[in-house]
């Protein structure tokens, strides 16, 4: 087996024992239903990890907000 694919098989073995631990303690915890009704599940998941979240909710929320201005700008939105 090449090295890459021993040090990616290795990455993926850390990755599901990491998921199965935080499982297994019980550190990630599930929205409730009126959060998941809300759409907010972002946020609950932000609220857990904001270290880890933050910069690609702020990156993908930005880019979607501009691409939602343009086209409101555009006058698609109100075309629909």
């Amino acid at each position: 087996m090449k090295q890459g694919y021993k040090v990616a098989l290795l990455v993926l073995v850390v990755l599901l024992i990491d998921q199965a631990l935080k499982f297994y303690i019980k550190t990630n915890f599930e929205p409730n239903e009126d959060v998941k009704m809300l759409g907010l599940e972002w946020a609950f998941r932000l609220a857990q990890e904001p270290g880890r979240l933050w910069r690609r909710y702020y990156e993908t929320n930005t880019a979607f907000a501009a691409l939602l201005w343009q086209e409101f700008r555009r006058g698609r939105a109100s075309r629909r």
